[in-house]
């Protein structure tokens, strides 16, 4: 339901020509670290723009998987959501290719990396973001309200909070393994599975709280 985060120290940004590239991304944007791949955008990029484009749209990976380094769709085909807990039925699952035969939203938003402006501070471990991680972009997908609806799931009235976590596993022992809570009222009122972004099916279905996107989930979108 949401993208795995894990910490990594801080880094210097390198150059273009010696760090692997997301095809179809702006050659101008900085690169604060090869691996995994994080990608910076200049205000002069994002000044006089409404939505960001896509290409200019900064990156933030953990993980530097070969199927991520594109921006071209991957089929919802074959991707599955399980939702479990304080629900009846104790356990769903919801399948990715249902998802495009339902209603959806669209809202605009800004997207920002939780780390960005890190550099303004001294002392702060982390990817030595300028002001660069940060774009407005469009989502579009289906509420998970109404998914709930569609599968008859009725939430306990003792859940206070939902926790969303990635498939992956924490990249070695005693690495953090990304989970994130956030209230049950607004995450069922305000949520959706995005499926599209800037008009255009997404690379992956992703679980959004809007208002305040999940940290953010913060393999940024591409």
């Amino acid at each position: 339901m949401s993208t795995q985060i894990v910490l990594s120290k801080a880094t210097t940004p390198q150059s273009a020509e010696v760090a692997p590239w997301i095809e179809g991304k702006d050659r101008r944007l900085e690169v604060m670290s090869g691996t995994p791949h994080v990608l910076s955008t200049s205000v002069g990029l994002l000044a006089g723009k409404r939505i960001t484009d896509k290409k200019y749209l900064s990156v933030r990976n953990t993980q530097d998987l070969a199927r991520g380094m594109t921006m071209e769709p991957l089929p919802l085909k074959g991707r599955e959501t399980e939702l479990v807990g304080l629900i009846k039925s104790f356990r769903v699952v919801i399948r990715g290719e249902e998802l495009l035969g339902m209603d959806q939203v669209e809202y605009e938003m800004i997207l920002q990396c939780s780390g960005n402006g890190r550099s303004q501070y001294q002392g702060i471990p982390g990817t030595p973001w300028n002001q660069g991680g940060v774009g407005n972009v469009r989502f579009a997908g289906v509420p998970l309200k109404a998914i709930l609806e569609k599968h008859n799931v009725s939430v306990d009235p003792q859940v206070k909070f939902v926790t969303a976590e990635g498939h992956d596993l924490p990249l070695g022992l005693e690495r953090p393994d990304f989970e994130h809570s956030l209230q049950v009222g607004p995450m069922l009122e305000r949520s959706i599975f995005a499926l599209k972004s800037h008009g255009h099916h997404k690379r992956r279905a992703t679980f959004i709280r809007l208002t305040h996107i999940l940290n953010h989930v913060a393999r940024c979108e591409r």
